[in-house]
């Protein structure tokens, strides 16, 4: 955990009035499929570069991220419900009582900026522990499900991904157990 990041989610907790909850992990998150269509897009516009010059490489950045996001959208399993909206770049926080989803910002040193979802861990029904997707573009896919029905697709970068494993084993020792099934 970053202790800049940590300081301003502890800040975050004491002004909205929170007391007596630690801060247990903090990673950058992106949405499912957002590292992939990153690596595609900066791929196109190599590619554009070199035949186009600048006007090139925008053209196949742009066309790239395009298709990528188009292939991505169309492989996520949105079968466990609608997708609860996060921002392109997230800094997700577990605390002992809830899930704190902050948007991402600064350039130099990256930061827990305006909140977006304060999720009490009464309210998360279900965490995945998550999928590796490798290559240039490796990630740790993870889908957390909500009581109302809305899921959570994330994925934490090659360079989150310890900390994303360690915020999703925790979240997920921390949900209660689903009840067991009744056996004929």
């Amino acid at each position: 955990m970053k202790p800049s990041q940590v300081e301003r989610v502890r800040k975050y907790l004491t002004s909205a009035g929170v007391e007596g909850e630690e801060v247990l992990a903090v990673a950058t998150a992106y949405p499912a499929g957002r590292v992939s269509t990153l690596t595609k897009g900066m791929k196109s516009e190599v590619t554009g570069l070199a035949v186009g010059g600048g006007v090139g490489a925008l053209a196949g950045k742009k066309a790239g991220r395009d298709r990528q996001k188009q292939r991505v959208d169309a492989a996520l399993d949105r079968s466990a419900g609608p997708d609860l909206p996060v921002r392109e770049r997230n800094v997700l926080a577990l605390t002992t009582g809830r899930l704190l989803v902050f948007s991402l910002g600064g350039l130099i040193t990256s930061q827990p900026r305006k909140l977006q979802w304060d999720l009490p861990l009464a309210e998360i029904a279900w965490a995945a522990k998550g999928e590796l997707t490798t290559g240039m573009a490796m990630a740790l896919r993870v889908d957390v499900g909500l009581a109302g029905g809305r899921v959570a697709r994330l994925e934490f970068p090659r360079a989150a991904v310890k900390d994303g494993t360690a915020l999703i084993d925790e979240l997920i020792r921390r949900l209660p157990e689903p009840p067991a099934e009744p056996s004929s």
